[in-house]
């Protein structure tokens, strides 16, 4: 939906201090701003909370720590180990369609009306640890893990061989999009 004057609302909670978080917290603006536009107002996926009332999308995003990643996965997965992203949608969707009935209780009022589409929490040891595995930046590696986070925040899984590489695609798009390549942003962004 191009023109759309839909913005998400971007809330980030810091628990971590090694990090200085200004780049970083740009680098995640940037990748939701080109995920919304090109994801959420992309009527394929049928977003009529976003559409017809023209509520503005809200995610909470942490940046952590490897203890408290380690703890929080624990806690909410089973899982006893420092983990990159974890996502915890708040709406229940399947492929970026709302799968439940959406009703006033779901909205947050405010100055503006808002959708709360989930948390992301981000660990940015994590974060640099990879994007040296894989030989990238870590400003790109900050990109795909809050573009795959969101993703899940939004319905999208790799749990199938179709519903993976739909969800590859759309990763691969919305980084292609922003000129972000394995060195970090390039000059100007596609858009």
């Amino acid at each position: 939906m191009k023109g759309s004057n839909i913005q998400m609302i971007i809330q980030f909670n810091n628990r971590q201090t090694k990090y200085q978080t200004a780049p970083i917290k740009a680098v995640i603006r940037h990748t939701l701003q080109k995920a919304e536009q090109m994801i959420l107002l992309n009527t394929e996926y049928e977003m009529p909370w976003l559409l017809d009332v023209k509520a503005e999308p809200q995610i909470s995003i942490t940046l952590t720590g490897p203890r408290i990643m380690r703890r929080i996965n624990r806690e909410t997965r089973g899982v006893d180990c420092t983990t990159d992203v974890l996502s915890f949608p708040l709406i229940h969707m399947y492929d970026g369609r709302v799968k439940q009935l959406i009703g006033p209780a779901d909205y947050e009022q405010g100055r503006q009306l808002a959708m709360p589409l989930g948390d992301l929490l981000i660990c940015l040891d994590q974060a640099s640890r990879q994007s040296h595995a894989y030989g990238h930046s870590f400003e790109r590696e900050i990109a795909f893990l809050t573009l795959h986070g969101f993703l899940h925040l939004i319905g999208f899984d790799h749990d199938r061989t179709e519903r993976e590489q739909t969800m590859r695609q759309l990763q691969r798009d919305v980084l292609d999009a922003i000129n972000l390549d394995r060195s970090g942003f390039q000059e100007g962004d596609k858009s």
